[in-house]
C-alpha cells in the first residue's frame, strides 16, 4: 500500500497501526504508553508551570484528560496482558474501554495470586482515578466528542473547573511507576515473558 502520509512502503499484509486485540507483547503496550506519556508531558508543562489554581480554563486539558484517560488504559490491559500470560495461559483481554472492568480484571489477579497479595493495597490505590474517570468519561468518550450517540451533550466544560489536575497528574505519575515495578518483580520472580 503505497500512501502520501507514510515515509515507506508498508506492504498490503501488515497492518500499519495494529489494534491492542491484535498486540501480543508488552512492549508494544509499553511503546504506545511511552508515546502517549510524552504527549501528555508536553501538552501539561505549560499548565504545570503557571501554578495557578485555574488551570482548568487552558485549551488542552481536555485533549491531556483523554490522553490521561487512554494512557491509563494502556496501563492496564498491559498489566493484564502480563498477568495473563504469567498466571493464565489464555489472554482475555476485555476490548471495551470501562476502566471499572478492566481494573476489576487486574484486582481479581491481585486476590487470587499469592505473589501478588503484597502489592494489593497499593494498587487499590489507583481506584481514585478509575472513579475520577468512571465518573467524568466512563466509555471513553466524553474527552473525544462534544455528545453522546444520541447528540446530547455531555457538560464537561461546566465541570472542568473543579478539576486539580496537578494532583491527577501526581497519581496517574504514581500508577505508571507503580506498573513498572511490578513488571520488573514478576520478571525478577518469573523470568521475562517471551511471546
Amino acid at each position: 500500500m503505497k500512501n502520501k502520509y507514510l515515509t515507506e512502503y508498508v506492504p498490503k499484509n501488515e497492518t500499519f497501526l495494529v489494534s491492542y486485540k491484535k498486540i501480543r507483547n508488552k512492549q508494544s503496550f509499553q511503546d504506545y504508553i511511552v508515546c502517549y506519556d510524552e504527549a501528555i508531558n508536553i501538552l501539561l508543562e505549560p499548565i504545570l508551570e503557571k501554578k495557578k489554581s485555574d488551570a482548568h480554563d487552558d485549551m488542552v486539558l481536555i485533549p491531556v484528560l483523554y490522553l490521561l484517560r487512554h494512557t491509563i488504559e494502556l496501563e492496564f490491559k498491559k498489566l493484564l496482558y502480563i498477568l495473563y500470560a504469567r498466571f493464565d495461559n489464555k489472554i482475555q483481554i476485555d476490548n471495551g474501554h470501562n476502566l471499572n472492568i478492566i481494573f476489576d480484571s487486574c484486582l481479581k489477579f491481585f486476590i487470587e495470586i499469592d505473589f501478588l497479595a503484597e502489592f494489593k493495597i497499593k494498587f487499590q490505590e489507583s481506584r481514585a482515578l478509575i472513579n475520577f474517570f468512571t465518573y467524568y468519561d466512563s466509555t471513553g468518550a466524553t474527552f473525544r466528542y462534544p455528545t453522546d450517540l444520541k447528540l446530547k451533550l455531555h457538560g464537561f466544560h461546566e465541570k472542568q473547573q473543579y478539576i486539580k489536575i496537578e494532583l491527577l497528574y501526581k497519581d496517574y505519575k504514581e500508577l505508571a511507576n507503580f506498573t513498572l515495578f511490578l513488571e520488573q518483580c514478576l520478571e525478577e520472580e518469573f523470568g521475562t515473558i517471551i511471546s
